[in-house]
């Protein structure tokens, strides 16, 4: 039913998401996303407490597709409080996909999960949130993870939130060990564009890899146009 994307199979769908058998709960939901039908997302919701982890992953990454701002306080509560790292993941993909700023304190509060997996997805979806121009203490912090992954993902937010206050932490790391975290760092500090911002990036020029070197004159470039150079 959801294959051929018909709002007509709805009544049919929202039954099935009630059934005793996990597997039609599941099929049900998946089903509903690809009819993107925000009808729908107040049959969802309840999902997020199913028994069944892959029914609570499945309905909190419907409910990212289905854009219906009804679903961002009870995406918050489960990435706060579920027990399987993948529903929490998927929670925190899915509130970055809805982008409201108020998610902030939520997703930053994330970056101390138990679980890397979560604190990637948490610092991936701060960046997405829309007009955020404040970054959150953790994912400057995240910057000084031993996982790599981790750094770049903050690395990447911290270019699109912007913060001038998030200027030191990422000048730093441009002494990082991985070039491609260099290279996002300098494609980040482009972004805000500061003095201290464009003295790092200067710097950067020297470095031993030249994609981190280019990425350093574009975003030197991109700095001298934010200040109207």
């Amino acid at each position: 039913l959801g294959e051929i994307e018909d709002r007509a199979s709805l009544p049919a769908l929202l039954t099935a998401i009630r059934s005793s058998e996990p597997r039609m709960r599941l099929a049900a939901i998946w089903a509903l996303g690809q009819i993107e039908d925000s009808r729908a997302v107040r049959e969802i919701i309840p999902a997020l407490r199913d028994g069944d982890p892959p029914i609570r992953a499945m309905a909190a990454d419907v409910l990212g597709d289905l854009e219906d701002a009804s679903a961002i306080a009870p995406l918050e509560r489960t990435l706060a409080s579920d027990a399987d790292a993948r529903v929490r993941v998927a929670a925190a993909e899915s509130l970055g996909e809805l982008s409201a700023r108020s998610s902030a304190d939520a997703l930053g509060r994330a970056l101390n999960d138990a679980d890397i997996t979560v604190r990637r997805a948490a610092a991936d979806a701060l960046g997405d949130l829309d007009e955020l121009d404040s970054a959150p203490p953790n994912l400057v912090a995240a910057l000084r993870s031993s996982d790599a992954e981790l750094r770049h993902n903050a690395a990447t937010a911290l270019g699109e939130i912007a913060d001038p206050a998030t200027t030191p932490a990422l000048v730093g790391l441009l002494s990082d060990a991985n070039a491609e975290i260099r290279k996002q760092a300098a494609e980040a500090l482009g972004e805000i564009g500061t003095p201290e911002a464009v003295r790092g990036l200067t710097r950067a020029l020297e470095d031993k890899d030249p994609q981190v070197r280019r990425a350093a004159v574009e975003a030197l470039a991109a700095a001298s146009d934010e200040d109207g150079g």
